[in-house]
């Protein structure tokens, strides 16, 4: 077969594929329309469930914490972990009580879809405590289901979070609202913003990898457009090379451009990840 031959398969081959590609997006579209007007009749029937449905307890909270400090936390890990659908501030509102034993909170989201993905933070680490994520006692699924998704989806990338995979999804707040179990920080995992745009995971490994091991390296990228976010993480094999990178490569610059790095257990503000 000659090269012409060749070159017409490949692209009879391509013709094929993107046609195939417009009949899923047509049929994706068709089940979204569906969707909608199916999620829009639930809303009018019941306003108070749509309320309910972007609302979540938050348990074991921290003495001290604000509830801005709250906000802060929840959209950034909202962000760096590819759970926010928009961009803009997920969070939108928080309330916590402190009158009856430990303190516990009450965060509304903007969206259901992006409520349910923060149910993923459940058993992260927040100042020395393990914060617990629910729902609501007052949720009801029956009703939830028609209004988005319930659970997290699954392109959610916690990986690189302090999350303690022992926390359930029941909510605490039946027994009072208990202290979340304590966890102890992991000293390996570094926290790395304000890297330069055109940079991938491969660079960040090609700068870290000389201080030591690296048992796991990313650069976080927009979900759809795959662009980086100018941030990544990444864990060593040995904390023993972790005060050393910090004080090697924070406040550096890095193509004109100054980075901070820091543990990533220490709180992540939303405005360290612009550079």
């Amino acid at each position: 077969m000659d090269n012409t031959s060749v070159v017409q398969q490949l692209k009879d081959q391509l013709a094929l594929k993107e046609q195939e590609n417009q009949q899923l997006q047509a049929q994706l579209q068709h089940l979204r329309g569906w969707m909608n007007s199916l999620q829009q009749r639930a809303r009018a029937n019941d306003p108070h469930a749509l309320l309910v449905a972007r609302e979540l307890y938050v348990g074991g909270v921290p003495e001290g914490t604000t509830e801005d400090d709250l906000c802060s936390f929840f959209n950034a890990l909202m962000t760096c972990s590819g759970a926010q659908l928009d961009s803009g501030t997920s969070v939108v509102h928080c309330s916590i009580t402190r009158d009856k034993g430990p303190p516990y909170a009450f965060i509304k989201l903007r969206s259901v879809q992006e409520t349910s993905n923060a149910l993923a933070f459940s058993g992260i680490q927040f100042r020395g405590s393990t914060l617990k994520v629910s729902r609501p006692s007052k949720y009801h699924p029956d009703w939830g289901v028609l209004l988005g998704p319930t659970s997290p989806d699954p392109t959610v990338n916690t990986s690189m979070l302090s999350i303690h995979s022992g926390s359930g999804s029941a909510s605490p707040l039946a027994n009072g609202g208990g202290e979340a179990p304590r966890k102890p920080s992991n000293p390996n995992r570094l926290y790395i913003s304000g890297l330069p745009y055109n940079w991938r995971t491969q660079h960040l490994q090609g700068m870290l990898s000389p201080f030591g091991e690296l048992k796991d390296c990313v650069v976080i990228v927009e979900k759809m457009s795959q662009k980086s976010k100018g941030y990544g993480f990444c864990e060593f094999a040995d904390g023993a090379v972790v005060p050393g990178v910090i004080k090697a490569l924070h406040n550096s610059l890095v193509e004109g451009r100054k980075i901070t790095v820091k543990r990533a257990d220490e709180d992540i503000a939303p405005s360290s990840a612009s550079g």
